[in-house]
């Protein structure tokens, strides 16, 4: 198999370590919209390949306005990166040139890269432990508590893999009670949630939000995200990044991609209508915890008293149906029973639900019970 890579949609990977094409396996691990990429961008890419000879925008200045007018943000304020990742470092870089030794309080379980940005940046990672029994809803005011003077909160808004989101009144209200602290607020999934406002709307300096623009539009291979804060802010974080961030076919697809209203719309119509239908197939199945998720992904858990475990559920299948999806380690603070599928299409969903029954009914340690 292939090394160990603590982020879902290592296909080829996986592919390899089988034997396989890419293309035959059906990946739950990361989540992506299946109905994207929207119409034309392969023409719009093509169109961009053919001033491959020049440089792209130094200042991704069409991408800017398609991101500032699709969310109501001022352009000043749009530090365009590639992907969220790097976003993220970025902001984080910036928050930690305020001051030496900062602490960076990151609520767990989420995506792994919170803490590995605060730790590159000389941040002191002070992980909050979300509580499952509690369905992983953030506390605000406990984490406030846990979150030192000067310091700076990590927040997914939807978080990953939980699905749950904490409400933009509630981080707007907990960054207004404490401006001593920066508040990271991550909102790649946030797409995916209908009529939601995001926390960049508060008005607030101290907060600033980081967005990747590849899972909504489906377009992970070309690496593009946003960080979004107040201009003063914004220019911190754009002199921590490299000259011509974004490669021109990725500034030009997201330009695109981001003006395609009627893509946006069916595809929160869609995913959300499909979210609940795979979420009662889920629940159908004995041994099995789902979650409540408002994205693209379910969080899951094998029920006690479970024979196995997620990995090795896991394996098999991808070995018996080449269906991947995503398993947990301990430094990620989720336990061996936790995995986390995608929302796919109608017909994907039930192909794993199958494979799961069939797993179930079978004998051996990769039973649900």
């Amino acid at each position: 198999m292939s090394e160990r890579f603590n982020h879902g949609g290592d296909v080829e990977g996986m592919a390899d370590g089988l034997g396989v094409r890419t293309e035959d396996i059906l990946d739950f691990s990361a989540n992506i919209n299946p109905y994207g990429p929207p119409d034309g961008w392969l023409e719009i890419a093509t169109q961009a390949l053919r001033q491959v000879a020049h440089y792209p925008d130094p200042h991704a200045r069409d991408l800017v306005a398609a991101i500032a007018g699709r969310h109501g943000l001022d352009r000043a304020g749009v530090v365009v990166a590639n992907g969220a990742s790097e976003a993220l470092d970025a902001v984080m870089r910036a928050f930690s040139k305020k001051g030496p030794g900062r602490a960076a309080v990151v609520p767990v379980p989420c995506y792994s890269d919170y803490a590995r940005a605060a730790a590159k940046a000389g941040c002191e990672v002070r992980p909050f432990a979300l509580r499952a029994d509690n369905r992983f809803a953030p506390d605000m005011d406990a984490i406030l508590a846990a979150a030192p003077k000067g310091g700076c909160v990590v927040l997914g808004r939807p978080n990953n893999p939980t699905g749950i989101d904490p409400g933009v009144d509630s981080v707007a209200a907990a960054a207004a009670k404490r401006p001593d602290l920066d508040f990271l607020v991550d909102e790649s999934f946030l797409d995916f949630i209908p009529g939601a406002a995001s926390a960049a709307d508060a008005g607030l300096e101290n907060i600033v939000v980081a967005k990747s623009l590849t899972k909504f539009y489906s377009i992970p291979a070309l690496r593009v995200g946003f960080a979004a804060a107040a201009p003063e802010i914004a220019a911190r974080v754009r002199t921590e990044l490299p000259c011509w961030p974004v490669n021109a076919v990725a500034m030009r697809v997201a330009g695109h991609a981001l003006r395609d209203a009627a893509f946006a719309a069916s595809s929160i119509e869609r995913i959300g209508r499909e979210r609940e239908r795979f979420a009662a197939l889920l629940r159908d199945l004995p041994g099995l915890d789902v979650f409540p998720g408002t994205a693209n992904f379910l969080l899951l858990r094998l029920r006690p008293p479970a024979a196995g475990d997620a990995h090795r559920l896991a394996r098999t299948l991808l070995h018996r149906h080449r269906i991947a999806i995503r398993t947990y380690f301990p430094e990620e603070h989720l336990d061996a029973a936790f995995f986390r599928v995608a929302v796919r299409r109608p017909e994907d969903d039930d192909r794993l639900v199958a494979a799961l029954r069939e797993a179930n009914a079978g004998s051996g340690e990769d039973r649900l019970r």
